[in-house]
Formats: C-alpha cells, sequence, structure tokens
C-alpha cells in the first residue's frame, strides 16, 4: 500500500476515529484503525463492538492495499 494524503486530513479523520474506539476494551484488535487504499480514496474504519465509524478521504492512491494499526499510536505519529 502506498498512497499521499493531506496530514491535516489524515489527522482529523484518526481523532474521530480514535473517539469511537474504546481504550479499555479486552479486545488488543479493536484498539485499532483500518485503513483502506483504494480508487482515489482512503478509507478509515474505527470502532468497538456497539458501534462503528467509517470516514473516506481523497488520497493518491500509488498502491492499494489494507493495513489494520494502532489507532491511538499512529495519530500520535501523525500529529508530531
Amino acid at each position: 500500500m502506498n498512497f499521499y494524503i493531506d496530514r491535516g486530513t489524515l489527522q482529523t479523520a484518526l481523532t474521530r476515529a480514535v473517539s469511537v474506539i474504546n481504550k479499555k476494551n479486552p479486545i488488543p484488535v479493536l484498539a485499532c484503525a483500518l485503513l483502506i487504499a483504494g480508487d482515489a480514496v482512503l478509507t478509515i474504519e474505527g470502532g468497538d463492538t456497539e458501534q462503528r465509524l467509517v470516514m473516506l478521504a481523497d488520497a493518491t492512491i500509488h498502491r492499494a492495499g489494507r493495513v489494520l494499526a494502532d489507532a491511538s499510536k499512529l495519530l500520535g505519529i501523525v500529529r508530531s
């Protein structure tokens, strides 16, 4: 997966995803955000067992793919 997206756009989407994720969930995979790059759109998904947030952001996609990453850590990297 290889894409380009404006840092502010990515930070806004990840901030919203982290707000939905339950930080005290005993299932570690639920603390992650799913990023899917494809068709000039980056899809960012986050949630817990009761709710799910899906956001679409315009991006330049060089190679499609998907990755599951710790949402809080990824947001910290984007902010710095």
